[in-house]
């Protein structure tokens, strides 16, 4: 249970502070902070708060104004963050949280990749703190959670809403063998672009079946990720994070939007766990089903805080919540090994 106090201490850390930092990493600050308080560990979100805006860079300040006519020509534009945070600001002052996300996130969901996918996790995250609790911190902070998400827009190759007739965990097996072996520093973002030069990707992502029930396919969907996290752990943690994470935070969007706009938001996220494995699973998926977890729910959320890891924090959170809607043994190794593989030496 959140305690608002907390949970505005934290936000206020943030305050001034840029979505990006060291040359194009996204800022984990808030997300994280959200996360903690989530599982109860609200005493430990402030203090790490405070240590972690260190890094950040300054926000940009708004230069051009956004208008309801004229956004498309400032999507997927970085230098443009600070006008689309200012943007939605003025959106949200005109209306609700959740008539402004209910607009802007079926606008949003082909760009799923922005920030590797950072954006569509921190409007998630947002998005839910105010349902709880409405406050001027929150509302500021969806804001540059959306802002974020516009400005980092990425499409990747491919429609995904062009069904065919295979499982995803067939197709996933085969993303995988696009992946290379070797391990590669770039970054994720620049990783996705390196898609467009592989033309067996957009044919894959459009082989899968269509899904009859969405709320079972987005399990599906996110235990693929978990999966492909345990089997890979050593080749790209960071990336496969993400293959939960990103598909977790689409779910819990769902609620905003129609049912065509549901399907639509199960294939931008199909897409982008596809994106994920094509670039960072070699090894495809680790046959988890009938495996037993290792540790216990609070071992999990301990592990996570101990680290300190923005990452883990994110990934045990989301593992919880998977879990408790589709028990899977994936889910908790996943989180376990984040726990233990990103903390600092």
């Amino acid at each position: 249970m959140h305690t608002a106090g907390t949970l505005e201490e934290s936000l206020e850390c943030f305050v001034g502070k840029g979505p990006e930092f060291d040359g194009g990493l996204s800022n984990h600050g808030p997300m994280a902070v959200e996360a903690m308080v989530r599982m109860g560990q609200g005493q430990a979100a402030l203090p790490w708060a405070v240590r972690y805006r260190e890094k950040l860079d300054d926000a940009l300040s708004p230069r051009w104004r956004i208008t309801d006519t004229g956004w498309r020509e400032a999507l997927g534009d970085p230098k443009r963050a600070g006008d689309w945070a200012n943007f939605f600001e003025r959106q949200l002052n005109e209306a609700s949280h959740q008539d402004v996300a209910s607009h802007w996130v079926p606008r949003l969901l082909p760009g799923l990749m922005a920030a590797a996918t950072h954006g569509a996790i921190r409007s998630f995250h947002a998005l839910r703190s105010l349902d709880e609790e409405v406050t001027d911190l929150r509302s500021r902070e969806l804001a540059q959670a959306l802002g974020y998400w516009a400005a980092r827009y990425q499409l990747l190759p491919g429609d995904p809403r062009s069904l065919g007739g295979d499982s995803p965990e067939i197709v996933a097996a085969r993303l995988a063998e696009l992946a290379s072996t070797e391990r590669h520093p770039s970054r994720i973002t620049d990783d996705m672009r390196g898609l467009d030069a592989q033309p067996k990707f957009a044919s894959l992502v459009a082989a899968v079946e269509p899904a009859s029930d969405i709320t079972a396919a987005f399990s599906a969907l996110t235990a693929i990720g978990a999966r492909a996290y345990v089997a890979n752990a050593s080749h790209d943690p960071i990336a496969l994070v993400h293959a939960v994470t990103a598909p977790a935070a689409v779910r819990g969007m769902l609620p905003l939007l129609s049912p065509d706009q549901q399907s639509a938001a199960l294939a931008y996220a199909w897409q982008a766990v596809a994106g994920l494995i094509a670039t960072s699973a070699p090894s495809g998926l680790a046959p988890l089903r009938n495996a037993s977890p290792p540790v216990t729910k609070a071992e999990i959320i301990d592990q996570a805080v101990i680290s300190g890891d923005e990452h883990a924090i994110k990934l045990a959170e989301a593992a919880l919540r998977e879990n408790a809607l589709n028990p899977n043994p994936a889910y908790f190794l996943a989180a376990i090994d984040a726990g233990i593989r990103l903390a600092p030496d």
